[in-house]
């Protein structure tokens, strides 16, 4: 892909695909938006996180289930707690930043196509590639970091991408840089390792030296660098030492891996792809060797950009402890636009036409059956049937009890938390239950029905009364304990 000189506007053929491209994408992402729940991981964790925001009037500051939380910057939570604000505290509203940014993400990627190439039907096809990829639109549903943090990632390289042409350009990338980094913490310094990466691969050096990059920088870690700060002002070291194991923990296990196991590591992610990134992955395969093979020998600025952005999100990510496709969705952007030069080189000229109106007539189809035919998933209706209810039956200094079949389940503590307006105990001993409620120090519990029998039986010593069945759902009960008199 040669670096073109890209024109002021679109032309007329570009607009129309454009827009269409446009309305299919925010109507893919948005008519089924409404529907579903929140999972426990991790939607329910930065929604509930959001609604203390707005409950505390304190922004600057990530609360969860009643203690503050320093394990990453409070950028996505302020996007969702501004949502919930303007939409109300809902599924809905939670889930709207991660489904705008994944429509900018789609918008970005036509830009940033075009401002690569010269070929004008690849920023089509990268915005048709990302659009038609299940994982990348499934996760721009979700109430979670992942979209958000690609869409910033994707801004910040196109802007940077501009602003080898237009200086000006070059420092309005340092906004997307911040938003990345007080996101994801040290994951949006990836994004600046792939910029001055590229700049001394294509001896640019110049820019080094600029008024532009410097502000950049400036505009990148300001407000970043502020919060860090402030945080630990006056936190001190319990903030520092809470934030870097949660990251550490992310990047290294227990044990040091021994090096053959570390080049083993490099192959994970290739097999997520393998099982997952279809029916593209043959061709973003191909135009990943195609762009490798432009970088190394004629050292083209479009093919080396390409080929650090994939290598600097999926090396660094295949050498951490915890792998997960999705933390490489910031990758996904490039992998579209690979993709799309190799379907631009293998479709026919005179089929691309016909192509692209049959792919607008079945999305608009696919748009028009999920409305009809919505396909909801529910993952939360145990919590959300029973944490209102325990709510409405405790007082508001007071924690409830959850017991989930003796087990440490995080996700629907996590689910409670954001469903209900009480903060909650996650016990794994029955008979720490049964103490508690005994003693008076907690009054309700939400607990698996086979281990309510139990406790039933435990409590209530000849006095059933004194057990009170408040509401049951499909797996759990929500019991309320009053101790016999006398």
């Amino acid at each position: 892909m040669a670096e073109p000189a890209r024109p002021a506007s679109l032309p007329q053929d570009d607009r129309k695909h454009f827009l269409l491209l446009s309305v299919l994408s925010f109507l893919i992402l948005f008519v089924p938006l409404h529907r579903g729940d929140l999972s426990g991981y991790d939607d329910a964790v930065y929604a509930h996180e959001a609604k203390e925001m707005i409950r505390t009037g304190d922004w600057w500051n990530v609360r969860f289930n009643g203690y503050l939380n320093f394990e990453y910057p409070p950028g996505f939570m302020w996007l969702e707690a501004l949502s919930m604000t303007l939409l109300g505290m809902s599924d809905f509203a939670a889930k709207v930043p991660a489904a705008l940014a994944g429509f900018g993400t789609i918008v970005v990627v036509y830009f940033l196509a075009r401002e690569l190439t010269e070929e004008p039907w690849i920023p089509r096809l990268a915005m048709w590639v990302l659009v038609s990829t299940q994982y990348f639109m499934r996760y721009a549903t979700h109430a979670m970091t992942d979209v958000p943090f690609t869409f910033f990632f994707a801004l910040a390289i196109l802007f940077y991408v501009r602003g080898l042409r237009a200086e000006r350009y070059l420092v309005l990338a340092g906004l997307p840089l911040a938003c990345g980094l007080m996101t994801r913490s040290v994951i949006g310094l990836i994004p600046i390792a792939i910029i001055f990466a590229h700049i001394l691969i294509t001896r640019r050096y110049q820019i080094i030296f600029s008024r532009q990059l410097f502000l950049l920088l400036a505009i990148a870690f300001s407000l970043p660098v502020v919060w860090f700060a402030l945080e630990y002002r006056f936190y001190g070291m319990h903030f520092l030492q809470s934030h870097a194991s949660f990251v550490l923990s992310k990047v290294h296990g227990a044990d040091p891996s021994p090096a053959r196991n570390e080049i083993l590591q490099l192959l994970e992610y290739p097999k997520f792809l393998l099982q997952r990134y279809w029916p593209w992955l043959p061709f973003m395969a191909l135009g990943f060797y195609k762009q490798g093979r432009a970088a190394i020998s004629r050292r083209d600025s479009s093919a080396v950009l390409l080929v650090l952005w994939v290598l600097l999100v999926v090396v660094p990510f295949s050498l951490a402890e915890t792998k997960v496709l999705r933390y490489i969705l910031p990758a996904f952007p490039a992998f579209a636009i690979l993709s799309a030069g190799v379907l631009n080189e293998w479709i026919p000229q005179r089929r691309k036409v016909q192509l692209f109106k049959a792919l607008y007539a079945l999305g608009f189809v696919f748009v028009l059956y999920a409305a009809v035919f919505p396909m909801t998933l529910l993952r939360a209706t145990d919590m959300l049937t029973l944490a209102p209810v325990a709510e409405a039956h405790s007082a508001p200094q007071e924690r409830v009890l959850l017991y989930t079949y003796g087990e440490l389940d995080w996700s629907r503590r996590n689910q409670f938390v954001w469903y209900g307006n009480r903060y909650v105990e996650l016990v794994t001993d029955l008979a720490e239950v049964e103490s508690r409620l005994a003693s008076g120090r907690n009054t309700v519990v939400v607990i698996d029905k086979e281990a309510a029998g139990r406790l039933r039986a435990a409590l209530g010593d000849g006095q059933p009364e004194a057990i009170t069945v408040l509401a049951q759902s499909e797996n759990f009960v929500c019991l309320k304990y009053a101790a016999p008199a006398g």
